[in-house]
């Protein structure tokens, strides 16, 4: 990989710079990965959103080349023709499915590939121009091998190198290979990161995809235990509603009875042999809103919500009631984890466009956070958390989590977790409908 995209990038030094002018050159629009905003077309040197002839002093997050900026910060760009390769190139790097990264000699950012986006959790638009240290923390071994690279030339791969995300404060272990692209001006570096993924935390990998056949035969028999009693619950909450009479008593009851019924559902669902009607075009926040009516009618007060939202999310397909029951699970599960819990006991629910690779297409998702403050995982169930009946809680059930894996795998997403004492977060991944891409 690292060679072709030297290739692409091949080493010329531009002549003096001139302010303001750019050749015809675009690239068809690709999503950054971090937003509803699209990338805009692609410039002769890798600038964004520039046509010919267009100023474009104001752009301040494009990948440019360091030498395209004078000491001012104003954007200069060198007016030559853009060759077909260099187009073809970029083409080539947005479609790869390894995250690459194009460093100047001062590991500034001068260009991220969508799957660099992805991994980073940063825009094209953020990141150019920033210095690598700004992206991740704890980089420190990280940098010292991209100066010696740049240095010594070779090449210096980084196995299982943990690194901290700026943007999400989250670890990620990554294997990093970093090889010097000899440009003819100071040189440039190329940073391929990939992800490694934590064995048995992944819900949409392929071994929890086969136990999954296997739980939900399990999850059918409890939901048949649990559809007897609710009929009972549901009808003296009715005759409760009858006999209380006060305002008060009938918008509980109400709940009850409305609680009642879509449980009911869930359950026929859950026995049911086939899918469940997916087709509902569903507001992600009045998901989230509902069920945090929910958990403060039964815990009110014990915790601090706080929210985090992307007011512009598209909607998903799917079903209301069976992802308002799989994200109460999500969340019962964080509240449940502050009990006990000194200080301030704290949950935050984020909501975000994302991109990942679902059913071997990329896609892109609503991605759903609850990341809470308490203890963490016991790191002796994290490989099983989600099979049927493991439980860290002595009156645990073990049965929450499982059933909202079931949902969300049911709508072509993802679900998965990172762990570490004072920061917890499942993360629910949905596809956005017709975000298909090849």
């Amino acid at each position: 990989m690292s060679d072709a995209v030297q290739s692409m990038f091949g080493g010329r030094k531009p002549d003096q710079p001139v302010k303001r002018v750019l050749p015809q050159c675009r690239q068809q629009q690709e999503p950054t990965g971090t937003g509803p905003m699209e990338r805009p077309p692609m410039g002769a040197v890798g600038i964004p959103g520039l046509q010919a002839g267009e100023d474009d002093t104001e752009s301040r997050s494009a990948p440019v080349p360091a030498e395209a900026f004078d000491l001012n910060g104003t954007v200069m760009v060198q007016p030559r023709p853009c060759p077909p390769m260099l187009e073809d190139a970029f083409k080539i790097l947005q479609q790869q499915s390894t995250s690459i990264t194009l460093l100047d000699g001062d590991l500034t950012v001068v260009y991220l590939n969508e799957s660099a986006e992805s991994l980073l959790n940063t825009s094209l638009r953020r990141a150019g121009g920033q210095p690598l240290t700004r992206l991740v923390r704890g980089g420190k071994q990280l940098s010292d091998a991209c100066r010696r690279v740049l240095r010594e030339g070779g090449q210096i791969r980084l196995r299982n190198h943990e690194l901290l995300l700026f943007s999400t404060t989250m670890e990620k272990h990554m294997d990093c290979v970093i090889n010097r692209m000899d440009d003819g001006h100071g040189g440039r570096l190329i940073l391929e990161m990939t992800e490694i993924e934590p064995s048995g935390k992944l819900v949409r990998d392929a071994e929890f995809l086969q136990r999954q056949q296997s739980n939900q035969a399990v999850i059918r028999g409890v939901a048949h235990e649990i559809r007897n009693p609710l009929g009972g619950i549901r009808g003296a909450a009715q005759l409760l509603a009858e006999e209380a009479g006060s305002e008060a008593f009938s918008e509980y009851t109400g709940i009850i009875i409305q609680e009642a019924d879509r449980l009911t559902e869930l359950v026929n669902r859950m026995q049911a042999s086939t899918r469940a009607d997916l087709d509902e075009q569903v507001n992600i926040h009045r998901v989230v809103e509902h069920v945090r009516q929910l958990l403060n009618a039964e815990v009110e007060g014990s915790y601090r919500l706080l929210q985090d939202y992307d007011p512009s999310l598209p909607r998903v397909r799917g079903n209301r009631d069976l992802l308002i029951q799989a994200l109460l699970n999500v969340m019962r599960n964080a509240v449940e984890a502050l009990e006990g819990q000194p200080g301030e006991r704290r949950i935050v629910v984020r909501t975000r466009i994302d991109y990942m690779a679902l059913a071997g297409c990329r896609r892109q998702v609503v991605r759903v956070e609850v990341v809470d403050n308490g203890p963490g995982v016991d790191p002796d169930i994290e490989s099983r958390i989600f099979d049927p009946m493991v439980t860290g809680k002595a009156d645990g059930t073990g049965l929450g989590l499982p059933i909202a894996a079931e949902i969300i795998t049911q709508h072509g997403g993802a679900l998965d977790f990172a762990s570490k004492p004072g920061e917890t977060a499942f993360r629910l991944f949905l596809p956005v409908d017709g975000a298909l891409q090849h």
